[in-house]
């Protein structure tokens, strides 16, 4: 099976397939290539970014290219609002 890096300490083996930009693993995680990706692909997501700040939402756009998981996602979110 071939293995990508989707962090530089991270690689991962490839389980499925690839369905526009998104990665679906067996364990039905979502690894976008990239925040928009990822709000395309999944709701929980895109609900979740809307319900966010203004300015978070913002900061979090900044930072596009570094954002390709829910995990991710809600990271970026708890910490730039718990440095209010």
């Amino acid at each position: 099976m071939p293995t990508i890096n989707l962090h530089p300490n991270c690689p991962v083996q490839l389980l499925g397939t690839v369905q526009n930009e998104v990665i679906e693993m067996s364990e039905k995680r979502h690894y976008a290539k990239n925040l928009n990706a990822l709000l395309s692909s999944s709701e929980s997501a895109k609900t979740y970014f809307m319900a966010l700040p203004d300015y978070v939402q913002g900061m979090i756009q900044q930072r596009t290219c570094d954002v390709h998981s829910m995990d991710e996602l809600r990271r970026y979110a708890e910490t730039m609002l718990g440095s209010q």
